[in-house]
């Protein structure tokens, strides 16, 4: 077994593994919670979505004064984490309905809001396929991956 892991794709090819089994789980778990999570950073206010198997990103530009009080030092606040269950009744184009869509398809999907104040929102839309599955194949390939002998390499033994 230890012959087995030698070298760094097997190595590299479980670390893979570990994180698509991690965004295969958070892809089932968005089909039942959904969570949000408000920050801001550095002169925007930054809100990740995740529910319905996709995981939504929604930037402000510029953000109030209120929330730039509340900003420490590093430029990073969290200011709140909610995680409800969905109940499969809404889904994540439902929760973004007034967003004026530039390109959508796949499951993927950006465009623009305008909020009270002239603030303006940006919002992107990944779906979970997108990252689980090229992981697992990156990951399978990484494992199953037999490196080839080369033709040109003999034993010392032989060359005498």
């Amino acid at each position: 077994m230890h012959s087995f892991f030698r070298g760094w794709r097997r190595k590299c090819g479980v670390a893979m593994l570990v994180i698509a089994l991690a965004f295969w789980c958070l892809w089932v778990r968005s089909l039942i919670v959904i969570d949000m999570f408000d920050f801001a950073f550095w002169g925007c206010s930054h809100r990740v979505v995740v529910m319905d198997g996709s995981l939504a990103w929604d930037r402000a530009y510029p953000y109030t004064a209120e929330q730039a009080a509340f900003q420490g030092p590093s430029g990073i606040v969290v200011s709140s984490w909610v995680s409800v269950r969905s109940g499969g009744i809404i889904s994540i184009f439902d929760l973004c309905r007034d967003v004026k869509w530039k390109w959508r398809g796949l499951g993927f999907a950006h465009g623009n809001d305008q909020a009270w104040g002239g603030i303006t929102i940006a919002v992107t839309l990944i779906p979970y396929w997108f990252l689980a599955i090229p992981l697992t194949f990156l990951s399978a390939y990484l494992i199953l991956w037999k490196p080839r002998k080369r033709e040109g390499s003999r034993p010392a033994a032989l060359l005498r």
